[in-house]
Order: structure tokens, then C-alpha cells, then sequence
């Protein structure tokens, strides 16, 4: 009996692996808690954009178009923000906190591969290879993000840089 119940329970594991991305991604479940009210102003953040690498060769103009396309998200401890293989639809600028990325290895263990900080960005290959997320990301302390949906990522900053421009600003990053 209990080969069969770890056999059961495999299974059961490996479906909802693979059915997860599909029937709920968890940076849906993030942006629902976005808080427009609680948006520092447009000057503040673009000032706060500007000393970002990948938006560091835009226009001011353009900068203010990204401020106001962009939504404030506060952030608990310990909070999934996005899920390995999800969907990816938002791209996150870290404004304050720290969030933690998380790499799953082959027996289905989350490790740390790296920290970031405020300033950091993240979520930006899945909008620009147009597929599932790379790893997940989770919050280490309460965080504030701000976040901009695929669309106006596509239109304000890919189609500004040119997405090979945007990649090799991505690498530095």
C-alpha cells in the first residue's frame, strides 16, 4: 500500500507541476493587489527609472510615458511573485526590498541563485523571448514594486531601444 500512495502522490505532484502555469499564474495573483493611490508621482519616478540601466538611454519623455504605464505593488514577506514556467506577462522594477531568485533543480528543490535589491528589474526574459518564466521570484522583506504588463513594455521600451538593444542592456543588468 504505501508504494502505491507514493506512486499516487508523484504523479499527483508532477500533474499539478505541469497544470499550475496553465490554470493560474501567480503574478496574476500579485497585481490584483497593485495600489495606484500609493503611486509616488511621475517626476519620482523617473528619476527613480533613470538610474536604472536598461531604461538609462530613453528619452525623458519616454520615461514619463513608462512612469505612468507602470502600477505600485506592495509586496509581503515571503510572498510568490512569480512561479518557474508560468506565463510571463508582467516586468518588475524592484523600488524598495529585497527579492530573492529561485532556480528549481532537477528533484523539484527551489535554490537561492541570487538577491536583488531596489533598482534591481526582473521578469523581462519571458516578455521578450515570449515564453514561460526562467525561475521564480519571492519576496525576502516587504517590497514595493512596480510593474508594466507585456504590452506596454513591448511598446515603450522594446520598440524605443530595439530588442536586441534591450537584451544586451539586460545582460548587464
Amino acid at each position: 500500500l504505501t508504494p502505491l500512495a507514493y506512486a499516487l502522490w508523484v504523479t499527483s505532484r508532477n500533474v499539478w507541476k505541469v497544470a499550475a502555469p496553465s490554470i493560474s499564474s501567480v503574478e496574476t495573483g500579485v497585481s490584483k493587489s497593485a495600489r495606484e493611490s500609493w503611486k509616488p508621482d511621475v517626476d519620482h519616478l523617473v528619476e527613480f527609472l533613470e538610474a536604472i540601466i536598461l531604461f538609462s538611454e530613453l528619452p525623458r519623455e519616454t520615461m514619463k510615458k513608462i512612469a505612468a504605464a507602470m502600477s505600485y505593488i506592495p509586496v509581503k514577506k515571503g510572498t510568490l511573485i512569480i512561479r518557474e514556467h508560468d506565463r510571463g506577462d508582467l516586468f518588475f522594477a524592484l523600488h524598495t526590498g529585497e527579492v530573492e531568485i529561485l532556480k528549481e533543480d532537477e528533484a523539484g528543490v527551489n535554490n537561492s541563485v541570487a538577491r536583488l535589491g531596489p533598482g534591481d528589474v526582473f521578469g523581462e526574459i519571458a516578455l521578450l523571448n515570449k515564453g514561460a518564466r526562467t525561475s521564480s521570484v519571492q519576496a525576502v522583506t516587504n517590497c514595493n514594486l512596480l510593474s508594466m504588463n507585456r504590452k506596454n513594455f513591448e511598446a515603450l521600451v522594446v520598440d524605443s531601444l530595439g530588442a536586441d538593444k534591450v537584451k544586451q542592456l539586460i545582460q548587464v543588468c
